[in-house]
């Protein structure tokens, strides 16, 4: 399981895991889990290429267990990633834990990889849930990165895209990370935004000033929590006194 903020880079996480284990494994991905039941079992046919939808629990069951057991005949075993679990109902979370109940020997055939938002956590507490939580047993949070963290981020960044040297001078990546707070995203964001610039004017190096007008045009503040955006009420109007009614004529 792992859980963090919105930003902290849990989609490329999954990615990364797909590319790097897809020759071993077999990768679903439910990139949406707040599905009904048959709504979720077909699109966990249609990831394992299973070649038909279905009507009933019953008859995915069957198809689906042939298809793991074939699986494990070659030495493939199925890995379930869930993106967004935050949005799964109870309910759902009981049949993802039924389904890891099939097995070969004693050997497990699938494993469940819960990918989502802080909100997950709170939801695996409830009572309800208490047999899918002690089945889980590896969680790790991801957590904005830290000021050198961010340094080596970019410098990865653009190294991959073809740069031999660094761009971005210490100060602004540090004044990055204030702006960022350390959210992936938002680094990204930010980091295209410094380049552009500097490209249309023809430097070859990212400062601090470049970096204080991208946090200016962006509108994202230093020290506020760059993923909610902060919507001010409108104004109370004052209100209007009663016009005085002048007194009759006599």
């Amino acid at each position: 399981m792992i859980i963090g903020d919105v930003g902290t880079g849990k989609t490329a996480l999954i990615r990364a895991i797909e590319n790097e284990i897809q020759a071993k494994i077999i990768v679903v991905t439910i990139p949406d889990p707040n599905l009904s039941l048959m709504d979720f079992y077909n699109v966990m046919a249609a990831e394992l290429n299973m070649g038909r939808s279905f009507a009933s629990k019953g008859e995915f069951l069957v198809g689906f267990k042939k298809l793991i057991l074939e699986a494990a005949s070659t030495h493939q075993r199925v890995l379930m990633i869930i993106d967004e679990s935050q949005r799964l109902s109870s309910a759902l979370l009981e049949e993802i834990r039924l389904l890891s109940n099939i097995d070969l020997g004693g050997k497990v055939l699938i494993n469940t990889f819960f990918v989502g938002q802080l909100e997950f956590k709170a939801l695996i507490a409830r009572s309800e849930n208490r047999a899918v939580r002690q089945r889980i047993t590896v969680s790790y949070e991801l957590l904005p990165l830290t000021v050198d963290e961010t340094r080596q981020y970019i410098g990865h960044r653009l190294q991959v895209g073809g740069a031999s040297r660094p761009i971005f001078t210490p100060e602004a990546i540090r004044l990055i990370h204030n702006y960022s707070r350390g959210y992936p995203r938002l680094i990204n964001i930010i980091c295209d935004h410094a380049l552009m610039s500097g490209y249309s004017r023809g430097v070859d190096r990212i400062d601090e000033q470049i970096i204080k007008e991208c946090g200016n045009e962006l509108r994202v503040a230093i020290g506020s929590n760059p993923l909610e955006e902060k919507i001010m009420p409108p104004a109370e109007l004052p209100k209007k006194k009663p016009a005085a009614v002048p007194s009759p004529v006599p």
